[in-house]
Formats: C-alpha cells, sequence, structure tokens
C-alpha cells in the first residue's frame, strides 16, 4: 500500500488537473491544450484543409490557384499549381484527393503520385456547378458537396447541396438554402450537417447514402457571426469557423454550445490531422494554424491500409540488380489480404516480388534486374495494392547508370531477427563482401519500416570496405508500440546500391491502464450506485495501484459523498460506492478519478453521473 503522502500527491493532481481545465480559452475535455500557433502566412486566402492517412495536411491558396502539403514536421511545400480555384478538399479511399475546382464548375479527384486529373461530376441537368465549395465523402465512396454562387453567373437555376454516387450518378439533394457551404456527416453517417454562409447549420437524415429527409435547425447563427467550414471529432461534435467573431464554436451533436476556440485571423475552415489525428488545423485568410486537442477527429472515407516504399528512389548500374522494401501499413485494425503487383516504364527492367500477397503489418521485397544494355536513366516503378473495392498505388524511381566497372558487392545483417523489450536496445553484425575485387568504400545508411520516431540506430562506422564488418545498435525507446519492425539497411557505393534487413520484434514493458465499466451510470437523486474501476494489466505488470476519487470537498457544491475516497490494488478491479441525496442537483456531472503505481506513473479514468 502507497504512503499517505502519495495519497496526497494524488489530491494535488486532480486539484491541478481542475485548475487546468479552467484556463481562459480552453474547452473542458476539447481543447486547445495548447496555445494556438501560426505554421506558415503570406497566403492569399487559404481554404479547404485535409489529412492524409498519415496525418499530413493539404490546404488550398484559393485566388493563386494552388495546394500547399504541410508534413508531421509543419514543413510546408507546394504540392500543385495551376488548380483552377481549387476550394474543398478530401481525401477518398484510395487515397486520392477529391477537390472543389470551383473556378471550372466541377469535382475532381487528383492521383497523389503521378498528380493526373480525372472529373468526377461537372454538370447537372446538362448545366455546369456554379462554384463548388466544400465536399464530405462517404464510407461507399459517395461525395455529399455544396455548390453555392459567389459572384460570377450562376450555371445551374438554383444554389444546392448535391450527391454523386460510387458510379457518378450526380442528384441534388437540397435547393431553399441561402448559399450552402461547409458540409460535412456525423461520425456514424446518419446525419448530413450543412452551413449555410449568413443562416443556419442544418441537419438532415441520411436514410441511404445519396437519399436524405427533411431538414432542421441545429444551430442558429447570428449574421454578425456568420459561418463557413467545419468538421467534426470523433464525439461527434461539431466545429464552426465563424469568420465573424475570428473564433472556432464547438457544438455538440444536440446543438449545444461548447465554448469558443479564438483565433488571430479570420477562420475558413478546419479540419483534424497530425500522427495521432489530435491536432486542429485551421485556415484563416493569409495563414494555417494549428491547435493541439484533447480529442481525436473523425476520419472520413479511411483506406484499410497505406504503402510505405523505403527507399523511395535507387541507382543501379546497367545489368545490376537492387530491392525496395514494400510496407503495409493496416489503418484501424483492417487486416483482410492486400494483393501487390509491380511494373516498370521500361521492359528491360524486370520487377519480381518476394510475394505477390501480404496481411497489413508486413512487408515484401521488390526485386528489380535490369539488362545491361539498358539505357541509362530514371525509371518509375509502379506499385499498386489492392484490397476488395480499396485500391492504394505509390511510385518509386530507378536510378539507372552505365555499366562502367563490372566490380559488386552485397551486405549481411546478422542474427536476422531479434526480439527486445521497449525501452532496450540490440546490436545487430554487418558484414560487408566483395564481388569481382570490388574495393571501393561503402557508405552505409539504416532506416527502421514501419517509421517510428522512438526507434533509433546508431552505424558503429558508417563507411566500410568490402571484407570488412561492422555493428548497428538499435534503440527502442519506453513508448515503442509493440509490434514487428523491419531494420533496412542500405550501402552506397559508385552509384551501386545495396541492401539487408532484418526483424525487430518490440515487446511492451510493464504497465497500467485504468478505466469504468460502464463509464456512464443514471442515479436517482437519493440513491445509491456501485462504480466499478478496472486496472488493465499488461507487460506483466503485477504491481500496487492506489486509486482516489474526488475529495469530499469537491463534491461537496453537488450533495454527493464517495465511498471510500481512496483505496489500493493489485487486482484487476475495485468498487467505490457514490451515495447521492435528495437535494442533489438533477443533470450529469462527469467524475475524474486518478491512479498511481509504486513508480508514481499516474493513469486517469472518468466517469459520467447521471442524476435524476
Amino acid at each position: 500500500m502507497l504512503h499517505h503522502s502519495k495519497f496526497l500527491l494524488l489530491f494535488s493532481f486532480i486539484l491541478a488537473l481542475f485548475i487546468v481545465a479552467d484556463t481562459q480559452g480552453q474547452i473542458p475535455g476539447i481543447g486547445p491544450l495548447e496555445p494556438v500557433r501560426r505554421i506558415s502566412s503570406g497566403f492569399s486566402f487559404t481554404e479547404g484543409p485535409a489529412s492524409d492517412i498519415r496525418g499530413n495536411i493539404y490546404f488550398t491558396d484559393v485566388p493563386r490557384s494552388r495546394i500547399h502539403k504541410i508534413d508531421l514536421q509543419d514543413q510546408i511545400s507546394t504540392f500543385l499549381e495551376n488548380t483552377s480555384g481549387c476550394n474543398g478538399l478530401m481525401f477518398d479511399s484510395s487515397e486520392r484527393l477529391v477537390a472543389c475546382q470551383s473556378g471550372l464548375g466541377r469535382i475532381i479527384r487528383i492521383d497523389i503520385s503521378s498528380k493526373s486529373i480525372q472529373p468526377i461530376t461537372e454538370q447537372f441537368q446538362n448545366k455546369r456547378f456554379d462554384s463548388p465549395n466544400d465536399l464530405v465523402i462517404d464510407k461507399q465512396g459517395g461525395v455529399y458537396f455544396s455548390d453555392p454562387v459567389f459572384g460570377g453567373t450562376m450555371g445551374q437555376d438554383k444554389m444546392g447541396v448535391y450527391y454523386v454516387s460510387p458510379t457518378g450518378q450526380t442528384s441534388r439533394l437540397i435547393d431553399n438554402l441561402t448559399r450552402p457551404n461547409g458540409v460535412i456527416l456525423s461520425p456514424d453517417e446518419k446525419t448530413l450537417y450543412v452551413l449555410s454562409s449568413q443562416s443556419n447549420v442544418m441537419a438532415y437524415p441520411v436514410n441511404t447514402p445519396g437519399q436524405i429527409g427533411q431538414g432542421r435547425v441545429l444551430v442558429q447563427l447570428q449574421s454578425s457571426s456568420n459561418g463557413d467550414g467545419m468538421t467534426v471529432d470523433s464525439q461527434g461534435n461539431l466545429y464552426l469557423t465563424r469568420p465573424g467573431i475570428s473564433a472556432i464554436e464547438v457544438v455538440n451533436p444536440e446543438g449545444k454550445s461548447l465554448g469558443l476556440i479564438q483565433f488571430p485571423e479570420a477562420p475558413s475552415n478546419c479540419t483534424f490531422g497530425g500522427a495521432d489525428f489530435k491536432t486542429l488545423y485551421v485556415t484563416a485568410r493569409t495563414s494555417v494554424y494549428a491547435a493541439k486537442m484533447a480529442v481525436i477527429g473523425h476520419r472520413f472515407a479511411t483506406p484499410g491500409f497505406s504503402l510505405d516504399v523505403d527507399p523511395i528512389s535507387q541507382n543501379v548500374q546497367a545489368g545490376n540488380s537492387t530491392a525496395f522494401t514494400i510496407s503495409v501499413i493496416p489503418v484501424e485494425g483492417f487486416s483482410q489480404t492486400v494483393n501487390l503487383s509491380a511494373t516498370s516504364s521500361n521492359n528491360q527492367i524486370s520487377a519480381q516480388l518476394s510475394n505477390s500477397s501480404v496481411t497489413p503489418g508486413n512487408n515484401v521485397m521488390l526485386m528489380l534486374n535490369t539488362t545491361s544494355n539498358i539505357i541509362p536513366g530514371d525509371y518509375n516503378i509502379s506499385i499498386m495494392a489492392i484490397a476488395g473495392p480499396i485500391v492504394v498505388n505509390q511510385i518509386a524511381t530507378l536510378s539507372v547508370t552505365s555499366a562502367g566497372n563490372t566490380g559488386d558487392f552485397s551486405l549481411t545483417l546478422q542474427p536476422t531477427s531479434q526480439t527486445i523489450n521497449a525501452g532496450s536496445s540490440t546490436s545487430f553484425t554487418i558484414n560487408a563482401q566483395a564481388i569481382n575485387g570490388f574495393t571501393d568504400p561503402i557508405n552505409l545508411n539504416a532506416t527502421v519500416s514501419p517509421t517510428n520516431s522512438n526507434i533509433t540506430n546508431v552505424i558503429t562506422s558508417p563507411i566500410i570496405s568490402p571484407g570488412n564488418t561492422t555493428g548497428i545498435t538499435v534503440n527502442t525507446s519506453a513508448n515503442t508500440p509493440e509490434g514487428t519492425y523491419n531494420v533496412i539497411l542500405t550501402g552506397m557505393s559508385n552509384q551501386i546500391t545495396r541492401t539487408a534487413n532484418v526483424t525487430l520484434n518490440v515487446v511492451g514493458v510493464p504497465d497500467f491502464a485504468v478505466s469504468f465499466e460502464p463509464n456512464t451510470v443514471t442515479i436517482t437523486r437519493g440513491q445509491s450506485a456501485q462504480l466499478t474501476f478496472n486496472v488493465r494489466r499488461s507487460g506483466g505488470f503485477t504491481g500496487s495501484v492506489a486509486i482516489a476519487g474526488p475529495s469530499a470537498a469537491a463534491l461537496k457544491n453537488s450533495k454527493l459523498k464517495l465511498t471510500p475516497e481512496t483505496q489500493s490494488t493489485t487486482g484487476n478491479s475495485v468498487s467505490f460506492t457514490i451515495k447521492s441525496k435528495k437535494k442533489s442537483p438533477a443533470g450529469s456531472q462527469t467524475l475524474t478519478f486518478v491512479a498511481m503505481d509504486n513508480d508514481e506513473r499516474i493513469r486517469m479514468a472518468t466517469i459520467t453521473l447521471i442524476l435524476q
């Protein structure tokens, strides 16, 4: 059992938690957790942020007809120019960027690798659309989009909201709103939300994909604080951009306002992204801002997997061979078998996969063989992955140089596989061997796939001569996720590139997590209820866990009493009794409990009480 002083530490932590929750500008349970930060500025008018599967953000600069990209390190690059005024963006389940091409009055699909453009819909009843503005993609692959008029000549007889089915059939769903603007679906896709520029936020029941029922007013806007684009988090809360008051308003699914998040400039649209999908990215006039949130954003049209090719480009001499590693990375537990194929843009490069089908979470080797008389140059290697209706493409580059010296080298790593605990390190031996008398020094580099910032490596001698050995040490942090990783060694010398790879299995460290089951309890005032606090143990954790609920002082205003206030356990669950009085205020309350182990690691769980 922990000492009394550690329970005091727990109570101090709870008090600090309540103080942080009341920080000005922060919406409890929502965020932002940190001050809003400006990522980049100097644009004309930013719009349409969209996240790819990795959390990179794409957004438009409408007047300049450009689409820009923000990577996970907040580095800005220009993805596409001359876009004819592209506005709203979203990725489909095949990782293609779907865009509202306002200048040409159509919805298009952009291939990320080749940047080729394919129209999805251009007309309704033989007339072009007005100015497609915003869109959302459902799980079936259909596209809902708004088509208001912002200057120019109307192509349609009415401003509307449309649906394009996966087979390309277009229908008009709504035609009675003033400048329909932002569109988004609820996480369960049973409600379509439409934000009219100078009117209301409407909610329409989705009967079947592309068919909606009678709409209702969810949020009534004032003309002085009009709306624009919007997004939704995994809990179903809406994030409405309110340019008139330079803020984003967070609204729950019942239409109740939870609070405002202020920005230095008037926001136009927003989306969630980042590696953990808990960063709110906001386009606002000349800038793009980011806010770290407590909630996870909802992913729309999520593909079941992504492809990672390592390295993405290589050099090889004519007549020689090299290899790429293709990793299939699952999304949200996707486990369906993925079928792979690879083709070259030159028939004198043959491509052979070590396996043509793979389960997500694993990888295959792609061997490329060149003929001795191939013309030197850069060639595209097209890789296609298919699982049911999901198609993901990736392009690698092979740079072929003239044959020259016929000498070569090989690389091996030993042992071929190791298992370690997260937070520990291990080593492999690198062996470089000469072929046909090759003597030039070899530059070594190593990467880990799937990429994880918690895994690093150090090569003892990054430059090695054939016939010698060196070592590579792989370090993991305690936060490294459990799983199988590939350590890929690349050696380069005289435009020759060779690779070798080994398997690293990372298992978890002893740890624990906490939760309530159930996490919502209804109590009749004057009665009591049992609260079951669960301790989920992993990695062989067997230590004692001390749990403290809200203090009597914290519960005084609610006329509630918790028994006991604290307790410890080496088991998997404990029970608390919460007693209410007949004069306890009706409504819902969220109680936070804090747990601490002997190493003073802290975990928290919340439970919602509904008093009636």
